[in-house]
């Protein structure tokens, strides 16, 4: 066998063949040491082993070492050109998890109180590249580079990846600060305009600083728009929240303008994220919204105002697949409790394109135990039936109060589940939200509903192929208790039904693969 050594590919690459050909030889080399080692051979085969070690960067960020975060960065300060390869980014925590506390999976300063030595030259380089971006509250960003914030630094990461198609971030950079979308944000609100010189400190450097900040600032003075991002999640695996009793832990702060910019993205067409706080739909000759445009549209317990839900909803009119995860207040927010029921008409409005529909509705502790009201009752009631006004509807996801009410016990004004359901659905998942209300619905009286709709009008939703109860992964159920009845269901009926249990965090269709399972 053929070693393929410096010299070979020395001698190969002066060969004509086109780029492309030598770019598919070099992927085959998977191992990142091979491709590490022919980024050495020539100028050609660096920039062949550049687009391949770069093109894709994912990190476990519980995990991931804090001197890989600066290594990355580092190089991109030094050989910005590189940032330009780098089309998809991962950061985020994977694994299950509960937070009871909001702990983010890692700590937010590394440098407790100044710059280590060795790492004193990037401090500078880094404080030289904020000020060429131009960034509103640069002294702040400045200051958590000097604490080790790798919240920042991930932020300024983004600041070379030019050309990045695929972003997908943890909850935690919500939650610690939001500086990547403060980052994007800014790339919006800035207008072209001169740069501000740096101050008088800035410009007394030695001559070795001052080639590294012309290094750093080639080809990337002022932020890049992101004009080829593709698919955005910013915060969509935000965790389940738990405590025992009904005084928390409630959501966190954050940072009100990192999510305006997710919405001017030109070319994002699938966007997933943890919404708190709502944009604020401003246009102007530089900077569009992109609502419109976005087909993939998943808003992770968000809690903004049903009137903002409303106004977002009237704008996605292209959007197929659509998860509305809804969190309250315990204390000071009811769902659906605002006038002439303004979620309602957001969905209504999106009606004619969303072919696979995913709602959840909770409290921001997941087990906030409350009474139900006659006033509860009127404002679930008023989505009784509003399915059948969604002409391409296939596959549906919503609580079990949305589709018969707040109530568990059969009234003469409860409507069946068939009565409810379009008759162009094919999977049904039925969300067990706010189990702790009372009197609510039980494990049994969902099953219950179930099976008498299948036994009896079936007939109505002639495409339903499987229906599952999603319940969250907290509650003492287990799935084989059911086993029995749901075997006889479906040996009646010819229809699988299902339970699921996890952390109910983002539209989810079990059975089926495609954008639900993100």
């Amino acid at each position: 066998m053929t070693l393929f050594t410096a010299q070979n590919f020395t001698h190969m690459s002066q060969t004509r063949l086109p780029p492309e050909v030598w770019l598919n030889i070099v992927r085959y080399s998977s191992r990142h040491d091979v491709l590490y080692n022919l980024s050495y051979v020539s100028s050609e085969f660096n920039r062949y082993a550049n687009t391949l070690l770069y093109c894709s960067i994912e990190w476990e960020w519980q995990e991931v070492p804090f001197h890989c975060i600066l290594r990355l960065l580092e190089n991109l300060v030094t050989y910005p050109e590189l940032g330009r390869y780098i089309c998809y980014l991962r950061i985020e925590r994977t694994d299950p998890f509960l937070n009871y506390d909001w702990e983010p999976p890692r700590r937010e300063r590394y440098w407790r109180y100044r710059v280590p030595s060795e790492h004193g030259e990037l401090y500078q380089r880094l404080r030289n590249h904020i000020f060429d971006l131009n960034l509103p509250d640069t002294t702040r960003w400045v200051e958590e580079v000097r604490h080790g914030n790798p919240y920042v630094f991930v932020a300024l990461t983004l600041s070379f990846c030019s050309n990045l198609r695929y972003l997908s971030l943890d909850y935690s950079f919500v939650q610690m600060g939001g500086w990547p979308g403060r980052l994007i944000t800014a790339a919006y609100n800035a207008t072209p305009a001169a740069h501000p010189r740096l101050p008088r400190t800035s410009r007394r450097r030695s001559s070795s600083l001052r080639r590294g900040r012309q290094m750093a600032g080639s080809g990337v003075r002022g932020i890049p728009r992101f004009e080829m991002l593709e698919k955005v999640f910013y915060g969509h695996n935000v965790p389940d929240t738990w405590h025992r009793g009904n005084s928390g832990p409630l959501y966190p702060q954050v940072h009100p303008h990192q999510f305006q910019g997710l919405f001017y993205l030109p070319a994002v067409w699938s966007l997933g994220v943890w919404l708190r706080h709502p944009p604020t739909f401003a246009e102007s000759p530089h900077r569009v919204l992109n609502i419109g445009r976005i087909r993939d549209l998943c808003i992770v317990r968000a809690t903004i105002q049903e009137t903002d839900i409303e106004q977002i909803l009237r704008r996605a009119t292209s959007v197929v697949w659509l998860h509305l995860g809804l969190s309250y207040h315990p204390v000071t927010g009811r769902p659906f409790q605002t006038p002439g029921n303004p979620v309602l008409n957001g969905l209504l409005a999106v009606r004619d394109t969303v072919a696979l529909l995913s709602v959840g509705v909770e409290y921001e502790i997941i087990g906030f135990r409350h009474a139900l009201t006659d006033q509860d009752r009127r404002n679930w009631a008023q989505f009784y039936g509003f399915l059948h006004q969604f002409r391409r509807l296939v596959d549906v996801e919503l609580p079990i109060q949305m589709l018969l009410g707040v109530n568990g016990h059969p009234t003469a004004d409860r409507p069946t589940l068939g009565s409810v359901l379009p008759p162009t659905v094919s999977e049904l998942v039925i969300r067990w939200d706010n189990w702790r209300a009372w009197p609510g619905w039980t494990r049994g009286q969902i099953l219950g509903a179930i099976q008498q709709h299948l036994l009896n009008t079936l007939y109505l939703t002639p495409e339903l192929e499987i229906v599952t109860v999603r319940m969250w992964r907290g509650l003492p159920v287990f799935p084989r208790d059911t086993q029995l009845l749901r075997e006889q269901m479906l040996g009646a009926t010819g229809v699988e039904v299902a339970e699921y249990t996890d952390a109910m965090t983002r539209g989810l269709m079990p059975t089926r693969p495609g954008p639900l399972a993100w």
